[in-house]
């Protein structure tokens, strides 16, 4: 009898857990509002451990999260035509969120998926908010993606962004984009990237790798490599103009056939290393105020020169010679810029510019130089005047020598990324150290820290300084990952790196 029970209870547990993991299916059969139960097959709001489906074949309206929405769901899967419009609030999607053949817009709010992947003529608009994500941004199949806000890969790991045939990805002011390995060209070709703006950071390598006839437009915004730019396919067009900054942090190699590369307008292209040609037919084209920087060219004769160019086509001798430049966040919020010099000659000072738009610069201090040095130097300047609003600022650094004559530094991005709920706010968001929690308007309650499990951690952190209507919380102890904060009556998550 007691084996009996046993079976019976085992069987209760399976039944419980296929009910509370089930799939939801939008209907929309009264209006787009989420939230509504009436929406749902079967009258029930999705939940966590849920898959969601919206299929357009299958709904009266389209769907729609508004800003005070709250949800985590297992899987999102929009599909046939069907149109998901985020404008704000929060949704948690502890797998995938697949787009297939729909369209889907997050102009606000926090939204976080392990893989987000777009096919079969699918378009996706993330304008605004913050967007996190545990594993590849997968772009297939046709696909249009428009980005122009912040879309963070956290942890580590070898996740990419893959493009794949015939996709077009247009990255605008605004984006800031980090955290990802590789960009992969890993299609049949036929793929657009146009870049107008804001930050794209690959940790490792840009790779044009499979397919030919792939277009490559960087306009404006920064691009940083952290290895290898490798055009291994044929047939590709690779365009850097107006105020782009290319920073290349190895080789730029052209392993293909019949690749052309044009640099114009006042764009600004530093590779650490070698441009190597291992194809054949390549071309360099650079023209207009474009400043294209080498190490060394080797094996490489194809090359037009119409403006500045370093390397082996004629080196600058730079009267400063930058090793390195960073910002980070000090203990008062501000910004702090350090940059180290390995030699001056001349050097009369430093100007630090700002600028919102990397193209309108205004200058925010000024930084004695050494004169002549031959040792290494460092230097600092702390930026007081940004207060905190949200967007990426870039900077660069102006050297002027004793006679007048004047060079820049390389263009760095600082995102300053504040996530607010109701009039509680908090940043940076992801954070790696310190984050600072503010209320507007009034003072903060007693902070509280969950985890995703919905413990309470808060003894992992601790305080570490106040500023106006605000604390600043240490959370060097607490593991890479996601988290609540808790004050006041409203939850913000934040992202630990």
């Amino acid at each position: 009898m007691l084996v009996k029970w046993r079976y019976v209870l085992m069987l209760l547990l399976v039944m419980i857990s296929l009910v509370s993991a089930a799939q939801r299916t939008w209907t929309g059969s009264v209006d787009n509002d989420w939230e509504n139960s009436a929406n749902w097959n079967g009258g029930t709001l999705p939940s966590n451990g849920d898959d969601v489906v919206i299929d357009g074949d299958d709904y009266t309206n389209a769907p729609s999260i508004s800003a005070n929405s709250s949800f985590t769901i297992d899987d999102l899967t929009i599909r046939d035509g069907a149109v998901l419009t985020k404008t704000g609030g929060s949704l948690t999607v502890s797998d995938d969120i697949v787009i297939n053949n729909a369209t889907f817009t997050n102009s606000g709010g926090n939204l976080s998926a392990d893989r987000f992947t777009t096919s079969n003529s699918a378009t996706a608009t993330l304008s605004g908010g913050t967007i996190t994500l545990d594993n590849d941004l997968d772009l297939k199949s046709s696909s249009t993606v428009n980005i122009s806000t912040t879309v963070t890969k956290s942890g580590g790991g070898d996740d990419d962004i893959n493009l794949g045939t015939g996709t077009s990805i247009n990255i605008s002011l605004g984006a800031y984009i980090s955290g990802f390995n590789d960009v992969d060209f890993d299609g049949s070709g036929g793929v657009t990237f146009d870049m107008t703006g804001g930050t794209l950071d690959v940790t490792d390598d840009f790779k044009i790798q499979d397919g030919d006839n792939n277009s490559i437009s960087v306009s404006g915004g920064i691009l940083n490599v952290g290895d290898d730019f490798s055009i291994e396919s044929d047939d590709n067009t690779i365009s850097f103009s107006g105020s782009a900054d290319i920073n290349i942090d190895d080789d730029l190699n052209f392993d293909g056939d019949d690749n052309a590369l044009s640099s114009s307008g006042n764009a600004t292209v530093d590779i650490a290393e070698e441009i190597t040609d291992d194809g054949s037919n390549a071309s360099i084209n650079v023209g207009g105020n474009s400043s294209f920087n080498s190490d060394s060219i080797d094996d490489f004769s194809i090359v037009t020169q119409e403006s500045s160019v370093s390397g082996n086509l004629g080196p600058n001798v730079l009267p400063v010679e930058f090793l390195s430049f960073s910002s980070t966040v000090n203990e008062d919020g501000e910004i702090m810029l350090e940059w180290l010099t390995g030699s001056e000659l001349n050097n009369d000072y430093f100007t630090v510019e700002r600028s919102t738009e990397s193209a309108k610069w205004i200058e925010v201090g000024v930084v004695a130089g050494a004169g002549n040095s031959s040792q290494e130097i460092a230097y600092e300047f702390i930026d007081q005047d940004t207060d905190h609003e949200a967007g990426a600022y870039y900077y660069r650094i102006k050297q002027t020598d004793f006679n007048g004559n004047f060079d820049y530094s390389q263009t760095i991005s600082h995102l300053v990324n504040v996530t607010e709920t109701g009039e509680l706010s908090i940043f940076p968001n992801p954070a790696t150290s310190i984050l600072y929690v503010k209320k507007l308007g009034m003072a903060l309650d007693p902070i509280q820290i969950f985890n995703l499990q919905g413990q309470e951690i808060s003894q992992l952190v601790t305080q570490s300084g106040t500023f106006s209507h605000g604390i600043t919380i240490n959370i060097d102890n607490l593991p890479t990952g996601a988290y609540f904060v808790i004050s006041n009556n409203r939850s913000i998550k934040f992202i630990k790196h």
